[in-house]
């Protein structure tokens, strides 16, 4: 694991701490000043929806180190693209619609002509500067307002070469951060099952597909993987000794232990909140139902008693309340309990079987699966009480397995649109429709990294 160090010179009067959304891989410092994010800042709407996109211009970044930082820096500028308009909120031009006589951005930013901007109707500009240095490469990132010619943000990385995708997300997501007041997703990830080598197999891979990696090599059947809340740990069920045990395993596909081995499905699991406990799907005791335990695999706590089949545990972020499937009312359906075990009630009535509950990280709603008729199975959402239920997907092919962003304005699943199974990602309102994964197979069950 990368030992990694941010630093933010910010105003401290305005300061505000990110670190807890930084991934354990991230090896960056950030040495840059930066002016944070203000009340008066926000003003996009933050559900993914409706408000008018902002105009944004994402220039190849100046070089400092002849070709070789030229290339970096395009790649830079159309990586910051490319997650600007992944977020719903930015249009961000293409080169054609840059100012006529445009060629290059001015090495220093203090010579920015911003009324060639302001004619194009560009309400943002990131000015970007580039040097490589062997395998090192150090990017200067600056987020201005044309409109009043000012600097907004600005950040300051450095890395190796293998990390310009990730310096590229990380400042993507400020600019995000400064327009909503929420960091942006696109230095998350996202883990998911892959028949692609053969075996069904833990993959991850970035927030849009790219850079896909094998993590677990059990050799047998992966299912139903979970991030744990610090997005070092994964949690998933595999058959590598016949039983779907539950297991445990870091980020980089280094020391899987089990969590839970008792004979029977050991299942569905969703990490608490706090991420010292795992809400999973047991049988030993002839039917399934929802158990608490903790990292250990000890502490085991039954949360449900019925007859019926209860599974697909999905923790509320506060961790007071869990919602999963039973057909205790005759079909499978939606079903919210505390973790006392007390409040039990059933959520969803939408006429056809209901599962895999996902609570969004707002805990306002939860995504799910319908088995619609006529139509398969399909994607919805609804409020947390199981008001205003709304289908998102609809058309050929089947779509399952809802799992949120961790700043709840998209939803990842997997369908089999195009005739085999893949990972896809939309709007919380089911628009912007994108294929995530492009690997060979069947790839299924995806989970989002906080």
């Amino acid at each position: 694991m990368r030992h990694c160090q941010f630093t933010f010179n910010l105003d401290p009067s305005r300061q505000r701490s990110v670190n807890n959304v930084i991934i354990a891989f991230l090896a960056l410092t950030v040495v840059f000043t930066a002016r944070c994010v203000s009340a008066a800042d926000i003003y996009v709407p933050i559900d993914g929806r409706g408000g008018e996109r902002i105009r944004i211009a994402v220039p190849e970044f100046v070089s400092r180190s002849g070709t070789t930082g030229r290339d970096v820096g395009r790649q830079v500028a159309e990586i910051i693209g490319r997650d600007l308009d992944f977020s719903g909120y930015f249009d961000v031009l293409n080169r054609f619609q840059y100012p006529p006589d445009f060629t290059m951005m001015d090495p220093s930013p203090h010579r920015i002509d911003f009324a060639r901007w302001t004619q194009v109707h560009t309400r943002d500009l990131i000015h970007g500067i580039c040097e490589v240095r062997g395998d090192r490469v150090e990017l200067e990132c600056r987020l201005f307002d044309v409109q009043e010619g000012r600097q907004i943000v600005g950040k300051a990385y450095q890395g190796d070469m293998k990390m310009v995708r990730r310096m590229a997300h990380r400042f993507a997501d400020e600019v995000v951060l400064y327009h909503t007041g929420r960091l942006g997703i696109a230095h998350t990830v996202l883990a998911f099952t892959s028949t692609s080598k053969g075996n069904k197999e833990l993959f991850v891979c970035d927030y849009d597909g790219e850079n896909a990696r094998q993590v677990t090599n059990d050799g047998s059947i992966t299912l139903s993987p979970a991030w744990s809340p610090d997005c070092s740990k994964i949690a998933y069920t595999s058959y590598r000794d016949g039983n779907p045990d539950l297991y445990v395993i870091n980020a980089d596909g280094s020391s899987p232990r089990l969590l839970s081995g008792v004979h029977g499905l050991n299942s569905s699991p969703c990490w608490s909140p706090s991420g010292d406990a795992v809400a999973l799907t047991l049988s030993k005791d002839g039917d399934a139902e929802i158990y608490l335990t903790d990292m250990h695999g000890k502490n085991l706590k039954r949360l449900t008693y019925d007859r019926a089949i209860d599974t697909s545990p999905s923790f509320s972020p506060d961790g007071s309340r869990i919602a999963f499937v039973s057909d205790r009312s005759g079909g499978a359906q939606i079903w919210v309990v505390d973790v006392d075990g007390r409040n039990l009630h059933r959520v969803s009535y939408q006429g056809g079987r209901s599962f895999e509950p996902t609570w969004s990280p707002l805990g306002d709603k939860i995504a799910y699966t319908v088995d619609v008729p006529g139509e398969g199975f399909q994607l919805y959402v609804m409020n947390a009480d199981g008001s205003n239920p709304a289908q998102l997907t609809s058309g050929p092919g089947w779509n399952q397995e809802p799992a949120w962003s961790p700043n709840g304005t998209h939803i990842v699943f997997s369908s089999n649109r195009d005739g085999r199974w893949n990972i896809y990602t939309m709007r919380v309102d089911g628009m912007d429709v994108r294929r995530v994964t492009n690997l060979r197979g069947e790839n299924q069950a995806p989970a989002w990294s906080r």
